[in-house]
């Protein structure tokens, strides 16, 4: 019995052609992404970190604004997930979802081997994108990662070719825009991945055009099914088209622009990607900063990938003796590569943060898979006692370059967390003090008295940033966990639980210009029976 038990464990571990979810090796991936994105965001689970946007929506309650945006399909998750932002239930969703695109991303690229599987999990479990999203944008999240499964389902069905498969893939890429449209850009980085794979299996030209259109047909038939359902969400609700600077208002005018200089900004922010990689802090010695040479070293490492990636085509087309047709191509899918991934930069006219990057991390899992397929090619893998050994020695750089990058990404966003906790304790000591000063005002009635806040925490002369942490700075993040109007007031509102009546005041009111900004003596008094607490000018 045990030895066929063990017999049936083998037959399990050596299998070729199981469904993705059932093999050990996509489990292996699957794995890999989680432990990894536990590493960089585990200290996410236990703490709250709230400022800006998630101090705003701790109460999750913006599904309006989010169909204005085009996100129609918010309103839905945050039903099923509930209005809370919980930072542990919310994380344990982004892993779920994470993994789960993770094993589908390996089964649609054929990744098989330990090495480029767990590599596979890495880069995709662990991205800047991921770390500005959590930073100060968790009520997203969870909807971030489900994004993201989305867009690599849809591409793993449509690359069935069947019209079930077909149409199944284009309602999962509609789903993914309706949550957030940036990961469409994951979507189409996967497309091209995968026509450049099989332009090396010696496809005809015919085939690898049918492939083409199939994948620009279906990303158009998402687009357009993603905008009518839309419109239909406006039409019932009566939702507006946001104008704002993330809205989609002018999606498509490129009236007040140049096409090229867009164009050449969105190939421009992926070089910089790369160029400007994350900075951790490190320590200083004899007055020079040292997390300068952790800057070259990325930098190095990021300009080794595409160098691999060239190799690693160059031998595989001389192994395969590719048509110069197919070579071709191929160098065309190279060189529009950095387009697709940032194609939401093209459509925004430039407008773009790091929570609209997550694609750019495809290149590295083009090197991964691109090493796979050499190592499945190499020239003397089907002698006896040789499998593989021209191919082994290549994974090394390729697992050196990236422990850089996923050390350099655990730091960072360890830091940055740190950050947050520390910007979250100075908001409270800050808004206590304040409460004190307004409890204090003559006159004052709690919960009657109206109370209004003026200015802004952000330029306040009297609040010093973390001086330790200034170079921390995902997008979203500023100097204080109060980081705009209204975030004053849903402090007190969660975390100071005092009934209060608050109000706003006109700042230019010459008896409010007049008064000096907190903690001056007089920057919190009594203006025409409203205690005014002026923050700034």
């Amino acid at each position: 019995m045990q030895l066929r038990s063990g017999m049936f464990f083998s037959k399990i571990l050596l299998m070729e052609t199981p469904k993705a979810l059932m093999k050990k090796r996509y489990a292996v991936a699957g794995a890999s992404a989680a432990v990894f994105y536990f590493l960089v965001h585990g200290y996410r689970f236990f703490n709250p970190l709230f400022s800006g946007d998630a101090l705003l929506m701790i109460y999750q309650n913006d599904a309006a604004w989010q169909i204005a945006l085009g996100r129609f399909a918010q309103g839905a998750l945050v039903f099923l997930r509930g209005g809370i932002t919980s930072p542990f239930l919310i994380s344990l969703l982004a892993v779920l979802w994470t993994a789960l695109a993770v094993c589908f991303a390996a089964d649609l690229l054929q990744i098989k081997s330990i090495s480029a599987l767990v590599l596979n999990g890495a880069i995709m479990g662990v991205s800047p994108a991921m770390i500005s999203a959590n930073a100060n944008f968790l009520p997203w999240v969870d909807f971030y990662a489900l994004a993201l499964f989305l867009a690599v389902l849809g591409v793993w069905l449509v690359r069935k070719g069947k019209l079930l498969f077909v149409t199944a893939g284009i309602l999962a890429l509609c789903g993914c825009m309706a949550i957030y449209q940036a990961y469409i850009c994951v979507a189409i980085g996967l497309f091209m991945i995968g026509i450049l794979m099989e332009l090396l299996e010696k496809t005809s030209f015919t085939q690898s055009i049918k492939k083409i259109l199939t994948a620009a047909g279906s990303l158009f038939a998402a687009a357009l099914l993603y905008y009518l359902v839309w419109k239909v969400f406006q039409k019932v609700f009566h939702i507006w088209t946001s104008d704002s600077y993330n809205g989609l208002a002018t999606v498509g005018d490129y009236s007040q622009l140049s096409v090229f200089s867009v164009l050449g900004l969105t190939y421009r922010n992926v070089w910089l990607y790369f160029w400007e990689p994350l900075r951790f802090i490190t320590m200083t010695f004899r007055e020079k900063d040292l997390s300068l040479l952790w800057v070259f070293l990325l930098r190095a490492a990021n300009l080794a990938v595409p160098a691999l990636i060239l190799y690693f085509l160059f031998r595989l087309w001389l192994k395969k003796q590719s048509a110069a047709w197919s070579v071709a191509l191929q160098l065309l899918i190279l060189l529009l590569f950095p387009f697709g991934i940032n194609f939401v930069c093209f459509l925004s006219k430039g407008m773009e943060h790091s929570l609209m990057t997550y694609a750019f991390c495809l290149v590295y899992l083009l090197a991964a898979a691109l090493w796979e397929r050499w190592r499945a090619e190499a020239p003397d893998k089907k002698q006896p006692g040789n499998a593989g050994k021209t191919a082994e020695p290549l994974i090394v750089p390729l697992i050196l370059i990236m422990s850089v990058q996923l050390w350099a990404g655990i730091v960072y966003a360890n830091q940055v967390y740190l950050k947050k906790q520390a910007q979250e304790e100075a908001a409270r000591s800050l808004m206590t003090r304040i409460l004190c000063e307004i409890e204090s005002a003559d006159g004052y009635v709690p919960g009657v008295t109206p109370v209004a806040f003026t200015g802004s925490f952000e330029t306040s002369p009297y609040i010093e940033p973390l001086t330790d942490f200034r170079e921390l700075l995902p997008w979203g993040t500023g100097q204080t966990a109060l980081t705009y109007i209204g975030t004053d007031f849903a402090y007190l509102k969660y975390f100071e639980n005092m009934r209060m009546n608050l109000t706003r005041v006109d700042a230019s009111d010459v008896r409010v210009q007049a008064m000096p900004a907190y903690p001056l003596r007089g920057s919190v008094a009594m203006v025409d029976d409203v205690v005014v607490v002026k923050i700034s000018d």
